[in-house]
């Protein structure tokens, strides 16, 4: 049998190695395909914001979808539901791929450790950086459009589309979210669940086929 850590078929629509559950598949936070257990724009990397609010509830002063994995030193947690394993995430450094600099990630619980690469383009776009396969994958689009479709070619097509700029989530960590980006996942053409995004936060949840919360943001730590 072919576990969890034995490929990553990388979204990059993060939790956290939080996943959806699927019989032989998974999916994580960045849309990265698990096998169960090119824009050429370039830009300088730098820190979206340091002006921290009410980080958990209300996030950075940042028009961006991933502000989280964009600032140095932030560091948050997520839960996955189905495992129940906390993640903490921190921006640890930057780093290079290809001529484009990417902010590095790395994610621990009491299973694992990852790291996973992210840049914003000078359009805006978010993009994940797929270690595996060498190349950066589009993650968030920069000006998301609902009914905006892309999809993703591995061992099966992963199929992306937002579905409302407008969603809202209330939660078990005290915040009600409004105004997220809600993208729709499918395997093929079989829905596989949802991933919700706030601007000045990143990933705040996930959903599976059922409508039930997968996974979602607990606490945030300012540099």
């Amino acid at each position: 049998m072919i576990t969890r850590n034995t490929v990553f078929l990388a979204f990059s629509l993060f939790i956290i190695q939080s996943c959806v559950k699927n019989d032989e598949f998974a999916i994580d936070e960045d849309g990265n395909l698990i096998i169960v257990e090119n824009d050429n724009n370039t830009s300088n990397q730098t820190d979206i914001t340091t002006a921290p609010l009410d980080l958990l509830c209300d996030g950075l002063s940042s028009d961006s979808y991933l502000a989280f994995n964009l600032t140095s030193n932030l560091e948050y947690q997520m839960v996955d539901l189905n495992s129940g394993l906390l993640t903490t995430h921190q921006v640890v450094s930057t780093e290079q791929f290809n001529n484009q600099t990417y902010f590095k990630t790395t994610a621990v619980n009491d299973s694992n450790t990852t790291d996973k690469y992210y840049r914003q383009a000078s359009n805006l776009n978010i993009y994940l950086y797929d270690t595996f396969f060498g190349q950066e994958r589009l993650l968030i689009p920069g000006n998301p459009s609902v009914g905006e479709t892309w999809t993703e070619n591995y061992l099966i097509p992963i199929t992306y589309e937002v579905v409302s700029l407008n969603a809202t989530q209330t939660l078990a960590n005290g915040c009600t979210y409004s105004d997220l980006l809600k993208i729709k996942v499918l395997l093929n053409t079989s829905f596989f669940g949802h991933f919700y995004y706030k601007k000045g936060i990143g990933l705040v949840c996930a959903d599976g086929q059922n409508g039930q919360l997968t996974s979602y943001l607990t606490s945030v730590t300012a540099p």
